[in-house]
């Protein structure tokens, strides 16, 4: 019995270095790559503002990034894989923000000029087109072109209205009660979903907008909440523990748009606040816990720096969004700057992490072939060879 004991340890004392190399080949293939937008300016050694991603949906982001223009005015910008795409300022303005994008690549956003009240929302078409949208201060498209926002209110400073456009028709949405709301996302059947200030103007609650009247989703026992965004029957944002501690909140709907269960997502380690501002059709929400952005799911708050390559310069501080292919988008610091991120989930083949399976990644698996290399091993059969093979070489070019 002693005898065997002492060859088992010996063998596992043996398979140690192999054990070490797989763990390690493990760790240099993370969950996700990760992209760096850049700006309108090229490689803008500036700290501020850089860009910020502040949507996706079907691979097309928008976000804001500074020009090289003389005083530094920020465009909004689209991106689907190539370079930044100039979301351009109405005529008279400086400045454009791209708040949302639906699966088409129609983008919506605000064009304004520094020092006066109003902005212009906007419409930049997929193909184009640039269509005014008056005072609505839009943040979502959906699938058919319905958009939220806000309108100004007449003669009150400060206040607006959460609105819903349909066609060339805006709908005030109304109030929970106080002077101004403002919508953050709409559904593909048209829920919107944001803030309003209760009846005391002082309280602000997350509001949901289905067939009927707004409804107020509450919070954790504490005074504020606010819904971001909104995707089927998932509802997602920010709402306030007992003591006022902000915490990144998921409520499921019924199908009949009323509020079926409210879940506080809790933070990352060592965070006191949270906040959920993405949501895909699949239930995975995406946010920031202290300054760091999060992915949750199934129950699971993770750190999305521990799912990037650690060498890369990147400190990912918020995720503002997730589409159906679960590729984030955020905004973080890139060697010191600024910028706006993709998160792509790897594709196993994709060997050399480059976000394309390729000539490379099949020089690296048949550098393994006949190893059992788990980082090789495609199939996890224990062995590197023909079904690997076969792995990569049908997800050639993803």
């Amino acid at each position: 019995m002693h005898t065997t004991r002492y060859h088992r340890q010996i063998a596992l004392l043996g398979s140690m270095p192999a054990l070490i190399a797989a763990s390690v080949a493990m760790a240099a293939l993370p969950p996700y790559i990760v992209k760096d937008l850049g700006t309108h300016a090229g490689f803008d050694t500036k700290l501020e503002p850089g860009s910020v991603g502040t949507s996706i949906a079907a691979g097309h982001v928008v976000g804001y990034a500074v020009t090289s223009l003389e005083h530094r005015n920020f465009h909004g910008f689209r991106w689907n894989g190539a370079g930044l795409a100039d979301m351009p300022v109405l005529a008279g303005d400086e400045h454009s923000i791209a708040f949302g994008v639906n699966a088409a690549g129609d983008a919506v956003g605000i064009s304004y000029k520094l020092g006066e009240l109003a902005s212009h929302g906007v419409l930049w078409g997929a193909g184009g087109r640039v269509t005014t949208l008056g005072n609505l201060e839009p943040h979502d498209i959906n699938s058919a072109g319905a958009i939220a926002g806000s309108m100004p209110v007449n003669g009150g400073l400060g206040t607006s209205r959460a609105t819903k456009r349909v066609g060339n028709v805006n709908t005030d949405l109304g109030t929970l009660g106080g002077m101004s709301s403002m919508a953050f996302a709409i559904s593909e059947s048209n829920w919107v979903v944001g803030q309003s200030l209760l009846a005391n103007n002082k309280t602000t609650r997350a509001f949901l907008v289905a067939s009927g009247a707004m409804i107020d989703l509450g919070t954790h026992g504490g005074t504020h909440s606010r819904a971001l965004d909104i995707s089927g029957l998932s509802v997602v944002g920010i709402a306030d523990m007992t003591g006022n501690l902000p915490r990144a909140t998921l409520w499921t709907l019924t199908s009949a748009g009323t509020l079926s269960t409210k879940t506080n997502l809790g933070t990352l380690p060592g965070a006191i606040n949270s906040a959920a501002h993405g949501v895909n059709s699949a239930g995975t929400i995406v946010g920031n816990s202290g300054d760091a952005a999060f992915v949750w799911s199934a129950g699971t708050m993770s750190d999305l720096n521990t799912s990037i390559d650690p060498t890369s310069g990147w400190h990912l501080t918020k995720a503002t969004g997730i589409d159906d292919a679960g590729r984030i988008v955020g905004v973080g610091k890139h060697l010191g700057l600024q910028r706006a991120f993709v998160l792509t989930p790897r594709v196993p083949a994709d060997l050399d992490a480059d976000g394309a399976v390729g000539a490379t990644d099949l020089a690296l698996l048949l550098g393994a072939w006949g190893g059992s290399d788990p980082t090789f091993d495609l199939n996890g059969d224990g062995s590197v060879g023909a079904p690997d093979l076969a792995i990569l070489l049908g997800a050639w070019g993803s």
